[in-house]
């Protein structure tokens, strides 16, 4: 009699160690990118209500779906950083543009095709108006009325002042310093070398005596005061 062989059980669900994601694994990553709530993500991946919580948790500590969730965050945040990037060079843009660039050397409005790419792209609207002269029958077009309106500077400008920090109080530092950055050299007012011996005697004499006459004009005002304030005797 044959013997009938037991077929063995399947290494796992049909994908398993391909590291490959399966649908719902994909979807639960997919709405996760959206909203971080694994419980969400997972009702909304079509795991059971009563259920979600738990299969949520479970998911975030898959190593296929953590790998595929992480490589996808890293992906977004690269995006991000793109679009920061290009926000600063509109705004750029915008801040420094020279309107005359639009405009050719007798003063008319260039082509539209013609006008430079930065400079196009700092216009938030043209509009063209048809201009005409008379009335019923007799009304013919003369001409057209070119409209063009900038994105306004003051914001792009006030938007890379606060991306590069220009916002904020700048204090101010004054140093103050000689000849290669050395100490200030002093002199002296007077310079006494070369003053004999009875020179320097009478320069002494004259500075005792202005500190005489100094001290005597302090002691009267001193004087003065005082007899300002006693009170008067009869």
């Amino acid at each position: 009699m044959p013997v009938r062989k037991r077929k063995g059980k399947r290494g796992g669900r049909q994908g398993a160690g391909t590291g490959r994601l399966t649908g719902r694994q994909r979807a639960f990553v997919e709405h996760y990118l959206v909203r971080p709530v694994a419980s969400e993500a997972a009702k909304k991946a079509g795991y059971a209500e009563g259920s979600a919580e738990v299969a949520g948790s479970r998911l975030l500590r898959n190593a296929k779906v953590a790998k595929f969730l992480a490589t996808a965050q890293k992906e977004r945040l690269e995006r991000l950083k793109a679009s920061a990037d290009e926000v600063v060079v509109e705004a750029s843009r915008i801040g420094l543009a020279d309107p005359r660039r639009a405009f050719d050397a007798s003063g008319m409005l260039l082509p539209i095709q013609d006008i430079p790419e930065d400079i196009a792209r700092c216009i938030s609207s043209i509009e063209v108006e048809a201009l005409f002269s008379g009335k019923g029958e007799d009304k013919v077009q003369i001409g057209t009325l070119t409209k063009v309106k900038f994105w306004p500077k003051d914001r792009a400008l006030d938007l890379l002042a606060r991306h590069h920090g220009l916002d904020k109080p700048q204090a101010m530092k004054l140093e103050v310093s000689g000849p290669g950055g050395g100490p200030i050299a002093t002199t002296d007012a007077r310079d006494l070398e070369g003053y004999t011996d009875a020179e320097l005697d009478q320069l002494e004499a004259i500075e005792r005596a202005r500190e005489s006459r100094r001290a005597a004009a302090v002691a009267g005002s001193d004087s003065d005061r005082e007899a300002a304030s006693s009170p008067e005797t009869s």
